[in-house]
């Protein structure tokens, strides 16, 4: 009987060497799977890696963001890395934000950088797949005629001049041109919604901030029995709105009328 248990033993630990080495093998350091980008524990934002080591060069400037951004653009644009997409920024500035997103999502992505000042068009020789357009983002005949040549994009980030009459404009003409199947319309820097220089100002009709509140309601216009709030197209394809300190994050796909279940 001891030797049967002991014979037993020893299978055992063999067996657990075995799926010990075949785990190392198939999962280990040594594996030849390759990753578009460097991988990174799963409790580590890539964007905070990627902020410690950065630097400005004579190609791409600084960056400038508030500190708590990067975690919420981790949260919402996990899903795209190391995908095919397409991408708009709205503000280029010196071309760092360029080389950051390019970092973060991986060669699949296509880059569209829109700026007023024309030298914006020389990050078009630093980076592949990076097209550059010069124009005013609150000029709404500017916008019609752009979006003729542009494709859908499964993400806008506004990080442009952020005054009420920029951001509306731009929203308004922008977020019909996101994917419906998942695409996330970004808006940052509204603090300046409180600002009177960008023509902020707390409850001042008009300001972006204001305008996120209306759009609140037409999100849940399915459950109004006011004639006054109606079911809109903003209603059938946005998912969600996520409201953060100087951000909103619109994430669109097929928004139904929902109905109450009850569990038996």
């Amino acid at each position: 009987m001891r030797e049967t248990k002991a014979t037993i033993a020893v299978l055992l630990a063999l067996f657990s060497i075995f799926l010990i080495g075949t785990y190392l093998r198939l999962y280990g350091p040594t594996s030849t799977s390759v990753q578009l980008n460097t991988s990174v524990d799963a409790n580590t934002n890539p964007f905070n890696t990627w902020w410690k080591i950065y630097r400005k060069s004579e190609d791409f400037g600084n960056v400038f963001k508030w500190d708590h951004y990067l975690d919420i653009y981790h949260r919402h644009f996990a899903r795209f890395r190391n995908k095919e997409l397409t991408l708009l920024e709205i503000g280029v500035r010196n071309g760092g934000s360029l080389k950051m997103w390019r970092d973060y999502f991986g060669p699949g992505v296509q880059i569209y950088g829109l700026d007023i000042d024309a030298k914006a068009k020389r990050f078009e020789n630093k980076l592949e797949r990076v097209k550059i357009i010069i124009g005013d983002q609150g000029n709404a005949t500017f916008w019609t005629e752009a979006l003729k040549t542009l494709p859908k994009f499964d993400i806008v980030i506004d990080d442009g001049g952020h005054t009420m009459n920029q951001l509306k404009v731009t929203f308004d003409h922008l977020y019909d041109h996101v994917k419906p199947d998942g695409g996330i319309y970004f808006v940052e820097d509204l603090h300046t919604a409180y600002w009177s220089g960008f023509d902020g100002g707390y409850k001042r009709s008009g300001t972006f901030i204001e305008y996120t509140k209306d759009l609140i309601d037409q999100l849940n216009a399915y459950h109004s029995k006011d004639t006054k709030l109606a079911v809109t197209n903003f209603t059938r394809c946005t998912q969600s709105m996520h409201m953060y300190d100087s951000i909103v994050v619109f994430e669109k796909s097929s928004h139904p009328k929902y109905h109450s279940i009850l569990s038996q």
